[in-house]
């Protein structure tokens, strides 16, 4: 018992100087002192050790009664990757279940997001994955307004935020836009883009509808669930560049969209074509970078 309320002083201390970075680091504590089997399976687990550092930031945001369950949590831990992983997804959640801890969690990492330019990519993944786990945790809590997207399986436990591909981007004071990539494809992806806010505090986000203008039935069509080549926001432009390849290179047809957010809303400005799969990929190329 001496020796878990140790682990536990330990998990909590490191949680406090975790926090005072300017990124969350993953795993929270020091792999070359990793004693345990389960400790030194969440260091040889990439996915795992981001889970920690991950649960580790939310554990020391949060003001809950459920913290104090920690010590028996740290003491159940499973000794398998799969079970491991999905230990942990459950814990952080749990955390998140009361929206006021999400609230906690979303100013501490917006402030986080701030300090990396506003803007997180892939190389900051652990931010994704926790920000993935508030918006489901939020729509969860909010299901009177989001009644439509049970259907849509939105859960990041499945999903997982596919490395790479996810992205979150300052678009206002207190707003930004989260690319969410939950489908990876050869050619295309699939996207949700959520507009998440704090305002005085209080954390809200919305599942944008994007429109795209249909040659054949020439009308707007609107989607929440985003099929596209590349998603980039354009921060000096303002504006969202989706790029769609619309079939293969042999007979070529790429699409070119740019939204403006108005009103917390995507607003088609643009839409063009061409069959030139080679100024189509160089076009592509010089937006992200």
């Amino acid at each position: 018992m001496v020796r878990l309320i140790k682990k536990l002083t330990l998990f909590v201390l490191l949680s406090i100087i975790f926090n005072t970075v300017n990124a969350i680091t993953c795993p929270s504590f020091d792999c070359a002192k990793a004693k345990t089997l389960v400790e030194k399976l969440i260091c040889k687990t990439p996915e795992i050790a981001q889970l920690d550092g991950v649960m580790a930031f939310v554990y020391h945001s949060i003001n809950s009664d459920i913290k104090r369950t920690q010590l028996n949590w740290l003491k159940g831990r499973p000794k398998n990757a799969e079970r491991l992983k999905e230990y942990y997804i459950q814990r952080t959640k749990a955390f998140l279940a009361d929206s006021k801890n999400i609230d906690l969690v979303a100013d501490k990492v917006f402030k986080l997001i701030n300090s990396l330019n506003s803007e997180a990519g892939d190389t900051h993944q652990p931010i994704l994955i926790l920000l993935g786990l508030i918006v489901e945790q939020y729509t969860k809590s909010n299901a009177d307004i989001f009644k439509s997207l049970s259907e849509q399986k939105i859960e990041t436990t499945q999903d997982f935020l596919i490395p790479g591909a996810s992205a979150c981007y300052k678009v206002g004071d207190q707003k930004y836009l989260f690319k969410w990539c939950h489908a990876r494809g050869n050619h295309n992806s699939g996207y949700y883009l959520w507009l998440m806010s704090l305002d005085n505090g209080v954390f809200s986000a919305k599942l944008l509808d994007m429109q795209e203008y249909d040659d054949k039935t020439q009308e707007l069509k609107s989607r929440k669930d985003v099929t596209a080549h590349s998603i980039y926001y354009d921060g000096e432009n303002q504006t969202l560049v989706v790029t769609v390849n619309c079939s293969d290179v042999s007979q070529f047809y790429g699409k070119k969209l740019l939204f403006k957010i108005d009103n917390d809303n995507l607003i088609l400005e643009k839409q063009y074509g061409t069959h030139d799969y080679k100024s189509f990929v160089e076009d592509v190329q010089a937006v992200v970078k």
